[in-house]
């Protein structure tokens, strides 16, 4: 599975801010495989953490032993952005075109 961000690089960072700043409340990471680990210093410290644009579905877990009972997020899992978008398709049906774009610079 590909998970983006650094899982230790979330996981330092949680910790030394919750640790070191004494942080209350954590905002981010943006990136889901960051949310991992970050998510378990959430977890250990009882620390809420609020992920700004992660989607992986399996952060969606609220199980205290096995998931992220700490971790919500404001972006919507990758599981319900696939719903969304094949019920756009089903209504437009092929009248329509999807572009996606991966990176984008500038031309001049």
């Amino acid at each position: 599975m590909n998970r983006q961000g650094s899982q230790n690089g979330g996981f330092t960072s949680s910790l030394c801010i919750t640790q070191t700043a004494g942080a209350r409340f954590v905002l981010g990471p943006s990136y889901s495989g960051a949310a991992f680990g970050a998510s378990t210093v959430g977890k250990i410290f009882d620390v809420p953490l609020l992920g700004t644009t992660t989607s992986n579905p399996q952060l969606s877990n609220k199980d205290e032993n096995t998931g992220f009972p700490t971790f919500s997020r404001v972006y919507p899992s990758d599981t319900y952005q696939g719903a969304a978008l094949a019920r756009v398709v089903a209504h437009y049906g092929c009248k329509c075109s999807f572009a996606s774009v991966k990176h984008w610079q500038p031309l001049c």
